[in-house]
């Protein structure tokens, strides 16, 4: 299941103890961005049954943690995007040398 709009300040540990009341938690984990080390607001649950993951969201979603209403929902992907490198690549610095410059510019 997907779970969004977390405060920073939920970590890992309090996702599990709020959510194993529904059943066996497989896997959980709160995304963290790379650079800041922080949490990017959302996380996933693996329920070990579709019909604790569906009871989990039935009463779950709008629940306060943290001062604020979280969202749940069955989870769209079965499958994890791939990585991504996590910073700004920008633009090729060898094809700006090669660009056309106007006269007038």
């Amino acid at each position: 299941m997907y779970i969004s709009n977390l405060s920073k300040r939920v970590e890992n540990r309090d996702l599990e103890k709020k959510f194993r009341k529904f059943g066996h938690i497989v896997d959980h984990k709160i995304v963290m961005d790379p650079i800041l080390r922080e949490s990017r607001g959302f996380g996933f649950i693996t329920f070990d049954s579709k019909t604790a993951a569906n009871d989990a969201v039935r009463d779950m979603d709008g629940y306060d943690i943290e001062g604020r209403e979280i969202i749940a929902q069955i989870a769209k992907r079965s499958k994890a995007r791939k990585s991504t490198p996590g910073k700004y690549l920008g633009y090729d610095k060898s094809s700006r040398n090669s660009r056309r410059r106007s006269r007038s510019g």
